[in-house]
């Protein structure tokens, strides 16, 4: 079965559409995102969308915990939690319930997904 894993999309849809046309000229069968799908870009409710369409497994990135966890969002630079509360007013309800039920890790075809450093990569 051929993956293709994708990481740190920070909602930057125009590049998320360019290489999901690629993944398919290449005849690729799953897709998994390693987390950060969003944060900084423009576009985090079309690059959710997309991940859902796709059924791309994903876990949590840093800046999807940011989204979800007070302490940890408290912990981020300023310039990061800045452009997580714009993306927070950019997604709909049901992507910011997508993304707050992401897993910190997963295991998926034989490997272990995480964002950053196992075991827990992104942890409160």
């Amino acid at each position: 079965m051929r993956v293709a894993i994708l990481a740190d999309i920070h909602g930057n849809y125009r590049a998320l559409e360019a290489v999901l046309a690629d993944v398919a000229k290449a005849g690729v069968e799953r897709i998994v995102s390693l987390g950060d799908n969003i944060g900084y870009g423009p576009e985090p409710e079309e690059v959710v969308r997309a991940l859902q369409a796709y059924r791309v497994v994903s876990v949590m990135g840093n800046h999807e915990l940011g989204l979800v966890s007070r302490s940890y969002f408290n912990r981020l630079h300023a310039t990061a939690r800045e452009s997580l509360v714009i993306t927070r007013s950019l997604l709909s309800t049901e992507s910011l319930a997508w993304l707050q039920e992401l897993p910190p890790v997963r295991s998926c075809h034989g490997a272990r997904l995480v964002h950053g450093c196992p075991p827990q990569s992104v942890t409160v």
